[in-house]
């Protein structure tokens, strides 16, 4: 099983109710938020931590202790908890996700889809994906599916490199990267916004869940969907 906690805001919550948050959260967590200058990246790295402190309430009972106090990161930078299950994190503009795999490793990325030059990013994603991948779809949109796939891929493996067309194998719904297969699937949450995940385990079941942490926030009442995709 995956799950997959989101979480929307478009305004600045009070300093109080900020406050309130930031203080449950661990020395170190509380450091590395305050590196923010941008009051939206501070809030999102806090929802961040937040969904997952929740996803491991909700759905991963047996673990007794607080995520945040245990996690440690690779040598590349990729964070995980040893002998708990695996997650990642992901926000861009207003919204916040977070994935939690109880077998396997998962990684997921959400990006806002905004007016771009799109030959300025060319050479960050693998000629293979840009001339195999969604021939059929408005050239913005094929762009940020494959920046998000690309992305989840290169998180879920944790390897912390740009992947090189020598290095990958598209095939029906996977990729294949370094030997190691990534299953993606389509998580469609906002039609502004493109989110993918990757993970270890083929056809997984997956549950979706949006967790408001503000009165205020745009209501969330429906989960968001799955698409299976075939590349």
């Amino acid at each position: 099983m995956i799950e997959i906690l989101f979480t929307y805001f478009d305004t600045s919550i009070p300093d109080e109710e900020f406050d309130d948050y930031f203080r449950e959260m661990p020395e170190r967590v509380r450091e590395w938020i305050n590196r923010y200058s941008r009051w939206q990246d501070r809030q999102s790295a806090l929802y961040g931590r937040l969904l997952l402190v929740e996803g491991f309430k909700q759905h991963a009972s047996n673990v007794s202790y607080d995520p945040l106090q245990r996690i440690t990161y690779n040598v590349y930078g990729r964070p995980f908890i040893k002998d708990a299950p695996d997650f990642n994190i992901s926000h861009s503009g207003s919204y916040v996700v977070c994935s939690i795999a109880n077998r396997g490793k998962v990684g997921i990325d959400i990006e806002k889809i905004r007016d771009i030059k799109i030959s300025d990013f060319d050479k960050y994603i693998p000629k293979t994906y840009r001339e195999k991948m969604f021939p059929a779809d408005d050239q913005l949109i094929k762009f940020y599916k494959c920046w998000t796939i690309n992305e989840s891929v290169l998180k879920a493996h944790g390897c912390g490199m740009s992947i090189k067309d020598a290095d990958v194998l598209v095939e029906d719904n996977k990729i294949v990267l370094n030997d190691s297969a990534w299953y993606l699937n389509e998580i469609l949450i906002d039609p502004g916004y493109c989110c993918y995940i990757a993970t270890s385990i083929e056809n997984p079941a997956i549950n979706i869940t949006a967790v408001d942490f503000n009165s205020k926030a745009k209501p969330s009442a429906t989960p968001g969907r799955i698409e299976k995709t075939m590349l």
